[in-house]
């Protein structure tokens, strides 16, 4: 797991300028401050699935108890691009669980006890911050800079990481292709770690500079795309609204909204993220309008102008996602139900209930 102690995130303006910070004893400044309970989230970035006990986990094994994607190999007949039978694109040994849909994460996660799920908005929203805070950007795929500032900060992103993987369909049909062990040996640096993807002859197809923010493999985007519960948005006839959970330690039920916090509204149109909204945490987009380098350089899809209802967010983007990957990506087209090759869930665990409440 990949933790953090508990922290007050804190947002305001001073001078004009909107200012983020981690404080841990008092809130400051003049905006909304959040106290965020002590946890953690899954280091490889995305869920792993003990097939005999269908429990969620946070593991690295290659034992057919532990297969990735939807748990069973591929045929490298069925894909033009495929690396040999054996190479654990195709095996799934050793890979991220897929093909679940956010429900089914979540029920494997609780089955751990009081404190466990799948991705709570709470956990993606500490992601989130602190790449924001620790990395000095809002762009993820901004150009990685290894030195730090005067304050023992970062000043960058992590490039390109594992978006921009060629013809992935044909590859191996959209299921995982970085192994979870990948970025082992960088233990708890900030780093870009090399992998090569294996072609059919055993070479290489694709190089992969990924991710590694303080041990986070991928640090929040890019290669697969991430289900986040506790958080639904509601496509109406004319605005979007989103709710999030008052309690991860009750049920949740994401085909109503009836028990849930109001925090946000969402355009109907998709783009390039301009805003988000912080309020309760949902980390969600209020408006669009940017590019691939200004603003939130990260995009937004929603089909609200076409099909309406309750929908979940998929976070951070998928390996052929492009600029359009980062760790603020919003995908909001699918229920609660839908279930695919390039979706997971990490792990995460809360010590106490992270009710979302302000710092007093």
């Amino acid at each position: 797991m990949w933790c953090w102690n508990g922290f007050i995130a804190n947002i305001f303006y001073e001078g004009g300028a909107l200012v983020k910070c981690i404080t841990f004893n008092r809130p400051v400044g003049n905006g909304v401050s959040f106290r965020i309970p002590a946890g953690g989230t899954s280091w490889v970035g995305a869920g792993v699935m003990d097939r005999t006990n269908q429990m969620l986990c946070s593991v690295i094994s290659n034992a057919e108890r532990f297969r990735g994607g939807g748990g069973s190999a591929l045929k490298a007949a069925s894909y033009t691009k495929a690396p040999t039978e054996d190479a654990a694109q195709l095996t799934m040994l050793g890979m991220a669980a897929t093909n679940i849909s956010t429900t089914n994460f979540g029920t494997y996660a609780r089955k751990r006890g009081e404190g466990w799920e799948a991705n709570w908005f709470v956990a993606q929203f500490v992601v989130q911050f602190l790449f924001e805070v620790i990395m000095g950007t809002q762009n993820s795929q901004a150009a990685f800079n290894a030195e730090k500032d005067a304050n023992g900060l970062y000043q960058g992103g992590f490039g390109t990481g594992v978006t921009d993987m060629p013809d992935w369909g044909n590859y191996n049909g959209y299921y995982p292709v970085v192994p979870t062990s990948v970025g082992l040996e960088a233990g708890d640096g900030v780093c870009l770690v090399n992998y090569n993807l294996p072609d059919a002859s055993g070479g290489t197809y694709k190089t992969f500079k990924v991710p590694c923010f303080f041990g986070l493999m991928h640090a929040g985007y890019g290669h697969l795309w991430r289900w986040t519960r506790g958080l639904i948005m509601d496509a109406g006839e004319e605005k979007s609204e989103v709710y999030v959970s008052r309690s991860m330690f009750a049920a949740f039920d994401p085909s109503t909204v009836n028990d849930k916090i109001k925090v946000a509204e969402c355009p109907q149109t998709e783009g390039y993220i301009k805003r988000i909204s912080y309020q309760g945490l949902c980390c969600m987009p209020t408006e669009v309008g940017g590019s691939p380098t200004n603003n939130y350089p990260d995009y937004f899809y929603t089909n609200a102008k076409t099909s309406k209802g309750l929908r979940v967010r998929a976070a951070g983007g998928g390996a052929g996602n492009g600029t359009g990957a980062g760790a603020f990506y919003a995908y909001s087209y699918y229920t609660a139900t839908n279930a695919n090759a390039y979706c997971s869930s990490p792990l995460c665990y809360f010590e106490e209930d992270p009710i979302i409440e302000q710092a007093a």
